[in-house]
């Protein structure tokens, strides 16, 4: 499940940028708003991993092998993070229906959004804004992988709160409504902005 926040176009006759964030993103109250602040941004979102990124383009290479797709360029630094996505209504058409069921395929990869994000906005030549860590941050970013997993309150990891506006607690974690809810508590004593 996805949350989907709207900005009003400025005639007031639809949306001119749609927010799109996991179900298990925290929005800190004290965040600015990510649309001033990417205004300019046609498709905006963090940076992925680079294992994230050799996996879903070796599927992107394997169905253009197979002469369903055509192929695109491998480049890391462009491939992003689908748990925090800013879309501005100029890629209506590229993220399309249409296009999501011609290319449907791309949703069988290990890492579905961010693939057939990736190849989508390869071939249709849509630039992106790779948005600051502080959109889409995971708590216990330091923390070994067996304390990380173990995680129930966000009070014992080396996360800073208030310098964070999207906290997303990802599957890596055990405990996951435990943590949401007390990142929620801690957020509740934040100024709403």
């Amino acid at each position: 499940m996805a949350w989907t926040y709207l900005k009003p176009s400025e005639g007031g006759d639809g949306y001119s940028k749609v927010l799109v964030v996991d179900d298990t993103c925290i929005v800190n109250p004290s965040a600015p708003s990510i649309f001033a602040e990417h205004s300019e941004a046609s498709l905006a979102m963090t940076s992925t991993s680079r294992y994230h990124a050799r996996r879903s383009h070796k599927h992107i290479k394997s169905l253009a092998a197979l002469g369903y797709l055509s192929t695109v360029p491998y480049n890391a630094a462009a491939y992003g993070n689908t748990d925090v996505v800013l879309y501005d209504w100029t890629v209506r058409d590229v993220f399309s229906p249409e296009n999501l069921m011609r290319y449907q395929r791309l949703l069988e990869a290990s890492f579905p959004h961010q693939t057939t994000l990736y190849w989508l906005q390869q071939t249709f030549d849509v630039p992106l804004t790779v948005l600051d860590k502080s959109w889409n941050r995971t708590p216990a970013a330091k923390l070994a992988r067996d304390e990380k997993r173990a995680l129930q309150d966000i009070r014992h990891s080396d996360v800073d709160l208030c310098g964070n506006w999207i906290m997303h607690v990802t599957g890596a974690f055990s405990n996951r409504q435990q943590l949401v809810e007390s990142i929620a508590t801690e957020y509740k004593g934040l100024p709403y902005t």
